[in-house]
């Protein structure tokens, strides 16, 4: 699919990945459209000139007018908060919603950024090697609102692959960084006001990172690409970086009088397990349960072997070039501050 008259709509497109996606999509010559809420700030999008759509996920008709008269459609919106209601409205209602749009109207390809939140990695052996055909979750709720969402919402797009003329994309990207974005998730461990950070395990665990701009390659290529319609795609970086690199590479750079803790995991396996069980006597909801954070620190890679070898995709960004670009944006937000 070239760029000539392609109108695409971006859900989401206030978000981290949304944002940078849409700039992408304007400077290759897209006609871009934006789905932002009432109380998104726009200020940003409106110096790309795009056409702003006012809706919400969760409104059958405010998706269908943001639907009407584009070519495409990449839905990276979702419920961010965590919640119940959130997870239900935004990212399983919101995907409902979009793919009947979709189905009425003269939509031609669906791109859908899922996750690797949605493989069963529990179950995982230590550094499996996780291709697209990997088990999917099977206990989603026991990962938590967010994830199990995700997983529902993206069977309801895998479910219509090949049964109407719209083509679905999803793809799963790994943990997104770069400039602009989370520097410390949770996937790496807890801080403490940028003073105290504690990372979960030795250090010696590979990130599933994928640079924004890399996933924004992705999104691109198989917007472009037939050879993409109806597939599903891991996107994570070749890069094997393990939280030690990322911790003394970027996070000591930009906190150099942090202390930084690295925890052994069968001492956060216990004590994740005990107050598992006092909040149970306590009649109250676990913050953390073990199953959670088996799952999110399981020493596993992600393939994208697949989405390489279909449309040519190759991470474009490396580490080395992501860290130099973070720390330099961290310096000019210093002098920002400074001179405010």
């Amino acid at each position: 699919m070239g760029t000539e008259l392609v109108r695409v709509l971006v859900t989401g497109a206030t978000g981290f990945l949304g944002n940078r996606l849409v700039k992408r999509l304007v400077d290759e010559g897209y006609a871009v459209r934006a789905l932002v809420r009432t109380s998104s700030n726009v200020s940003a999008l409106r110096k790309l000139s795009v056409e702003i759509a006012i809706g919400d996920l969760g409104d059958p008709a405010s998706i269908a007018t943001a639907v009407r008269g584009v070519d495409v459609v990449v839905h990276t919106g979702a419920g961010t908060s965590g919640t119940v209601e959130d997870s239900n409205r935004a990212t399983i209602g919101g995907t409902r919603n979009v793919l009947e749009s979709c189905k009425t109207t003269e939509v031609k390809k669906l791109v859908y950024i899922s996750s690797c939140n949605v493989y069963e990695v529990a179950g995982c052996t230590d550094h499996e090697v996780v291709t697209e055909e990997a088990q999917l979750e099977r206990f989603p709720m026991r990962r938590g609102h967010y994830s199990s969402a995700k997983l529902l919402a993206e069977r309801m797009v895998t479910g219509g692959m090949n049964r109407d003329g719209c083509a679905r994309v999803v793809l799963r990207p790994g943990t997104l960084y770069g400039p602009g974005g989370e520097v410390y998730t949770k996937m790496i461990g807890v801080q403490l006001a940028g003073r105290i950070f504690i990372v979960f395990g030795d250090g010696d665990e590979v990130l599933p990172l994928v640079h924004v701009d890399n996933a924004v390659d992705a999104i691109v290529e198989c917007i472009r690409s037939s050879a993409a319609d109806n597939q599903v795609f891991n996107v994570v970086d070749s890069d094997a970086v393990t939280k030690r690199t990322y911790v003394e590479r970027l996070v000591r750079q930009l906190y150099p009088r942090a202390t930084v803790i690295y925890c052994p995991m069968f001492v956060l396996v216990a004590l994740t397990w005990l107050q598992e069980r006092l909040t149970g006597i306590l009649g109250k909801r676990p913050v953390l349960t073990v199953y959670r954070l088996v799952s999110s620190q399981k020493t596993i890679r992600y393939s994208a072997s697949r989405i390489e070898q279909a449309v040519g995709w190759r991470p474009r960004i490396t580490f080395d070039q992501a860290v130099e670009a973070m720390i330099r944006e961290h310096g000019k937000s210093l002098d920002a501050r400074t001179h405010a």
